[in-house]
């Protein structure tokens, strides 16, 4: 049995999972009722930027070993162009989908990412975990754009492109050798600075439109718990179990999104979806374990 303290690591893992899977649907009821993938792309990472901006003027700008490449690589992935990119494929796909095809890919593409630019071992439980992680993809792929909605292709596609992204992020954080909650403060400041004058010249907005009730909860949900909470309570984890065996709880988001899914926006998962979600779940365990 795990002592006090790795109990408290454990639960807090778990609570940082749950996070991650309900904001697949709670994204997608964002941007299919309120709010434009714009206005998301800010809250995510605008809300962030002004509360760590304190964080990133003490540590600096420069992504540790990684440079200002790294920098760039940081803001210009998992910053406003993630969120974006979300946003706009959960306008065509189901948030069900999107748990799977982004948390349920980037640890197989982070991997190879590892194995082909960080010169990381390439062991035999790894590339198994990456192979079946490719499998249940393919296999929720196939059935997802059998009956995909107007547009589902393009939403399947921004969803690949997303993971990608993360994996693209993962990498070059492990290569910068800076906290999470520095990276967090790198990307969110970098990001904002960057890509918000395109938005007050070329983005769609309906922020001023909503009740104000309804944009601090916006403001909440993606800001707060999503580009602050989630990532703090995952890091503390980290630093008790450490990254492999933390690592291993991602696993778990997958299926917690299908799961919120369902009860907050009535998606269902058909049969060969399910065992796709099955398989890819076993893949990023096989992945995670393997490090």
């Amino acid at each position: 049995m795990p002592g006090g303290r790795e109990a408290r690591a454990i639960a807090v893992a778990l609570l940082a999972m749950v996070f991650w899977g309900a904001w697949f649907p709670l994204s997608r009821l964002s941007v299919t009722q309120s709010i434009t993938p714009e206005d998301l792309a800010i809250l995510r990472v605008g809300v962030p930027a002004v509360l760590l901006l304190p964080v990133a003027l003490r540590l600096g700008f420069k992504a540790g070993k990684a440079g200002w490449w790294g920098t760039a690589a940081m803001a210009g992935t998992i910053g406003i162009p993630f969120a974006l990119v979300l946003g706009t494929g959960l306008l065509h796909a189901p948030a069900a989908h999107a748990a799977i095809f982004i948390p349920g890919t980037f640890p197989a593409l982070t991997a190879l990412l590892g194995i082909l630019l960080l010169r990381e071992q390439a062991g035999g439980l790894r590339l198994a975990g990456v192979g079946l992680t490719a499998a249940g993809v393919g296999l929720t792929a196939v059935s997802a754009l059998g009956h995909a909605p107007p547009g589902g292709l393009g939403g399947y596609a921004l969803f690949h492109l997303g993971a990608w992204m993360w994996a693209i992020y993962t990498v070059t954080a492990r290569r910068a050798e800076v906290s999470p909650l520095h990276a967090a403060a790198i990307l969110s400041t970098v990001s904002t600075a960057a890509f918000l004058p395109l938005f007050f010249l070329f983005g769609e907005s309906r922020l001023l439109e909503i009740p104000f009730e309804s944009l601090v909860w916006q403001a909440f949900v993606h800001g707060i718990l999503g580009g602050i909470v989630s990532i703090w309570l995952y890091s503390h984890a980290i630093g008790v179990l450490g990254a492999g065996r933390t690592g291993v709880f991602a696993g778990l988001v997958p299926g917690l999104g299908a799961l919120f899914s369902a009860l907050l926006l009535g998606e269902s998962l058909a049969w060969p979806e399910l065992a796709g979600l099955a398989v890819v779940t076993a893949g990023i365990v096989m992945v995670q374990a393997g490090r």
